[in-house]
């Protein structure tokens, strides 16, 4: 934050998103965190049983996800807590393993 490096616990995380080419954290307080790792870093760090990417810009947990709706193309828009983004799409490849995610 600023000059000031903070440190996050796991469990305050969301979900972690990409904007204009910078990672970022949502906490549930509501605050945006910038990271130093991209997505793809994140992906392979991240224990996959709490976090899932749901397509290029999102990392999501259970516990970011408010609700759920059938989209197009066998799709699914997802609304996250604290998200203002309307556009929250799980990739169609990506869709039958999320759905295998969130039975776990």
């Amino acid at each position: 934050m600023g000059e000031h490096l903070k440190s996050l616990e796991m469990k305050e995380i969301l979900f972690f998103f990409s904007l204009e080419k910078t990672t970022l954290a949502q906490t549930k307080d509501g605050r945006k965190h910038i990271l130093d790792f991209t997505l793809d870093q994140l992906e392979g760090l991240l224990d996959p049983t709490h976090y899932f990417k749901i397509n290029r810009k999102y990392i999501v947990s259970m516990s970011s996800i408010q609700d759920m709706i059938n989209h197009t193309n066998s799709r699914i828009r997802l609304v996250l807590k604290t998200s203002d983004d309307a556009d929250v799409i799980v990739a169609r490849e990506r869709v039958q393993e999320f759905k295998e995610w969130l039975d776990r």
